[in-house]
């Protein structure tokens, strides 16, 4: 398959407003909520929270500023290198809390370790796009990637992070184009491998048989601090839970003391702000200009979701303690500064979103906004079920609808099957013009 080269002719736009809106919105509720839940001890907490949120902030700014396509290259595997030396030293000169080796000094390396996973993935399959999913062998070296990291995150152990990375992990496969088969062995494989490791670490077999057996001390109390809080809650600074009865609530359980001082309405809006992230960062992804920048922020957007997901199911009992803080609000360096970063590479790929065209039109397929590209990748794209998974997941994320999508998507499906030759799906660049955008009409009906 020939190489695709990155053509970038889109003007930057301005950055997706309303995703760095809730960005806001959730690091200015995770400062007020962090001196909430430790004002009785000092304004310490504070003090270290600050100077965490404007590091994040520069880290935010720095992700908006550099082109994610900079990461595409050499970049992701000197990070993906790096991070792997850094989980070692962790496993070898760690400071041991709690019965786990997670720290070097104030930095929580295992946080790293999932931006620089998602790099790795999304770099790997845009240099291979269309090819990955012909045989099992093509997807062992990100399979090998990330049971590595994995393997070096559980020995910590940090189990909770060891899920979300294989969770992340199997999102990118799917929307990469891994075939289901394949996809369904790595799973049964995964979930072998974790329960056998969760009996083997006493840290991790502790909090499952405790959570199992009904010995929840601090999901209980948890669950007390927000059903107290009825629908409005107690009031800023006025819950209880605080005061020794809720360990870590500024950190594991900071959605309690939400619910505790703000009631139902105040959670349900942390909620719909995790739920605008997701929604805006797979818009962005959708109409990414890049295929890597389409596989990177639905990386990073489904990844924080999911966080928030696992650090609310523990807070509820719907889950066992896994340690993981809540996105952007829990008290913490470490994950702060690593999600806005993150959260800041995202917004920097909205600033080369393509324009909205027609989903039936083949150049939209792969997120590319160059035609010439599509043009030379096409054939090959068009053997596999890659390009159907991609559009379809493309066409039902977008917001605009029209009274005739079922019948374009039912065009779309039979378009990318029907074996035309590329000159007849695609006119060479040079008679491209506005009005060529959609696919040729004759096209559409001999396909249907």
């Amino acid at each position: 398959m020939p190489s695709i080269s990155f053509n970038h002719t889109l003007r930057p736009r301005r950055i997706d407003a309303t995703l760095l809106f809730a960005t806001i919105i959730l690091v200015t509720i995770g400062l007020i909520m962090v001196y909430s839940s430790t004002f009785y001890q000092g304004s310490t907490y504070l003090r270290w929270e600050i100077l965490r949120v404007i590091a994040g902030v520069i880290a935010l700014i720095i992700g908006t500023k550099l082109h994610y396509v900079r990461f595409s290259g050499n970049l992701k595997n000197i990070i993906l290198v790096i991070t792997i030396g850094i989980l070692l030293l962790t496993i070898i000169l760690g400071k041991r809390v709690a019965g786990a080796k997670r720290w070097i000094g104030i930095i929580q390396p295992a946080e790293f370790a999932k931006l620089s996973l998602i790099l790795y993935l999304a770099g790997y399959f845009a240099e291979r796009i269309g090819e990955t999913q012909d045989s099992f062998k093509k997807i062992l070296p990100p399979l090998a990637v990330t049971g590595v990291l994995i393997l070096l995150t559980v020995i910590q152990p940090a189990i909770g992070t060891s899920l979300i990375l294989t969770a992340t992990t199997l999102t990118i496969f799917f929307l990469a184009g891994v075939k289901i088969k394949y996809m369904a062995i790595i799973s049964l494989v995964a979930l072998a491998g974790f329960l056998i490791l969760i009996f083997v670490f006493p840290h991790s077999r502790n909090r499952i048989k405790n959570f199992w057996s009904g010995n929840r001390y601090q999901q209980e109390q948890s669950k007390i601090g927000i059903g107290s809080g009825c629908l409005f809650g107690k009031g800023l600074g006025e819950g209880r839970q605080k005061f020794k009865f809720l360990p870590k609530m500024a950190t594991d359980f900071i959605f309690a003391a939400i619910g505790e001082e703000f009631g139902f309405f105040g959670s349900t809006l942390i909620f719909i702000l995790f739920l605008i992230i997701l929604l805006r960062g797979l818009k962005i992804a959708q109409t990414a200009d890049e295929y890597f920048g389409f596989l990177l922020a639905s990386g990073i957007t489904c990844m924080l979701f999911l966080y928030a997901l696992i650090h609310i199911g523990v807070t509820l009992g719907v889950l066992p303690p896994t340690g993981q803080p809540l996105p952007f609000i829990s008290y913490g360096g470490s994950a702060l500064v690593t999600n806005l970063f993150a959260l800041g590479q995202v917004l920097n790929i909205s600033k080369f979103r393509m324009t909205r065209i027609c989903p039936g039109h083949l150049a939209s397929l792969n997120g590319r906004s160059a035609l010439r590209d599509t043009r030379r990748a096409l054939p090959h794209l068009s053997r596999s079920g890659h390009t159907l998974r991609v559009a379809v997941i493309r066409y039902l994320l977008s917001v605009h609808r029209c009274p005739f999508s079922v019948i374009r998507y039912l065009r779309l499906w039979r378009i990318i099957r029907c074996p035309l030759p590329v000159s007849r799906v695609l006119p060479p660049p040079s008679s491209l013009t506005p009005s060529s955008l959609n696919p040729p009409k004759q096209i559409c009906q001999e396909a249907i």
